[in-house]
């Protein structure tokens, strides 16, 4: 549900805007990671509890990886602590957030992201 809800509120930013979406973090960064992979994404965000690989695992690895390093990323959470916040920053996030409650409230933090 929750990926659902960030894929409208992206949308509504942006209709032009394609999300490519995983529900897996070792899907994705299999496919992320990969030399195959020919669609360089203008943005990666991550969902900080996600099964599997939690989302500052993912954080680091995609940032390990030297190839990505000029695409922004967020990483967002239900509960989003000022030293959770600080600590994906230094790791290489260039955004974070706690989801809010409202559609409006989501959309205004996803403009205020992409438009940076």
């Amino acid at each position: 549900d929750d990926l659902d809800i960030m894929k409208q509120a992206i949308q509504h930013v942006d209709p032009d805007i394609f999300c490519l979406s995983f529900i897996y973090p070792e899907e994705a960064l299999k496919i992320i990671l990969s030399s195959d992979f020919v669609v360089t994404p203008d943005h990666i965000f991550i969902d900080i509890n996600m099964p599997g690989v939690p989302g500052d695992k993912c954080l680091k690895t995609i940032r390990a990886s030297r190839k990505h390093d000029h695409i922004p990323i967020t990483l967002y959470s239900t509960s989003m602590p000022d030293t959770v916040a600080e600590a994906l920053m230094s790791t290489g996030a260039d955004h974070v957030f706690q989801k809010p409650v409202r559609l409006k409230t989501y959309q205004e933090i996803l403009s205020n992201i992409l438009s940076s």
